[in-house]
Formats: structure tokens, C-alpha cells, sequence
């Protein structure tokens, strides 16, 4: 099983998440970034494991009904669990740990990679950095190296 992990924020949703009322609520993802991220799926048939803060407040059948209404061809197949967050430099570091978490306890995983905004590259050795989050998953080379990864 080939394993994508997903954060949203700088990656297919690029806007500013901002709760009028003060509660999170899902906001429509980038189509243009759904459409690669599709690409990316038909291409290497992946699944998709989100990483992002929005598993905290949105349940997995909820995110999943979601990505369908999103245009997504799959919806994500789990979350990764999460860890309290103390301080602010924690949050790379507790994420990657999430993740390596997630793929120490499944046992068919044949290949792997995980995209983010967050820096994660000295803790993740398949990674692949969001820069420029004005684009995030549209910005050149990051699909070819996101496939590189999911194929080797």
C-alpha cells in the first residue's frame, strides 16, 4: 500500500483560515489543488492518511463524506493520532513523530511520503516541503517529486 500523508493548510486549501465565529469549520479546498492532488492519486494509486490540525475537530467519516464533495476521487483512509502540542517548536517535530507513529503500527506499506507547509525535512527522510503556500501542492516539481517518492 502506497501511503500519502495530507496536511490541508498551505497545500490544498491556501487561503487564510479564518472562523468568523470562532469555531473551525471545513473550507472549500483549492480546486486547482484537488486536481493535482487527483492526478496524483490515479497516477501511483495511492491512499491518503491526513495529517493535518483538521482531524482534531472533524471526525473521519465527516472528512471523508467532505473530500468526496471536495472532488477528491478517494477520501482519506485514516488519520494519524495526535500528540498535546506545549509549544510552539514542538508542532514539526510532533507531527513527523505522528506520522512515523502511523506507519510503525501498519504493516503493508510499501511506499510512503508526506507533504506539508510545516518544515519537517530533519525528521522525515520521504518529505516533501510546501513553500510557497500561495500555491502549495500546485507549485512546480512538488507533484513529479510527491510521484518520485510514492514510486520508489
Amino acid at each position: 500500500m502506497k501511503i500519502l500523508f495530507l496536511d490541508h493548510q498551505g497545500v490544498i486549501y491556501l487561503d487564510k483560515a479564518i472562523w468568523p465565529d470562532g469555531k473551525p469549520k471545513l473550507l472549500d479546498f483549492e480546486q486547482g489543488a484537488v486536481s493535482i492532488l487527483n492526478e496524483i492519486i490515479r497516477e501511483v494509486d495511492c491512499e491518503i492518511v491526513v495529517s493535518s490540525d483538521w482531524k482534531t475537530w472533524v471526525d473521519l467519516p465527516k472528512m471523508k463524506s467532505f473530500y468526496i464533495e471536495q472532488g477528491i476521487i478517494k477520501p482519506p483512509i485514516a488519520y494519524t493520532s495526535t500528540y498535546n502540542i506545549k509549544y510552539l517548536d514542538d508542532i514539526a517535530y510532533l507531527r513527523a513523530n505522528e506520522i512515523k507513529n502511523w506507519l510503525a503500527s501498519i504493516d503493508n506499506i510499501t511506499s510512503w511520503v508526506a507533504i506539508d507547509d510545516l518544515d519537517m525535512r530533519e525528521h522525515l527522510s520521504k518529505f516533501v516541503w510546501i513553500e510557497e503556500t500561495e500555491k502549495g501542492i500546485m507549485a512546480e516539481g512538488i507533484k513529479k517529486r510527491v510521484v518520485d517518492y510514492l514510486l520508489a
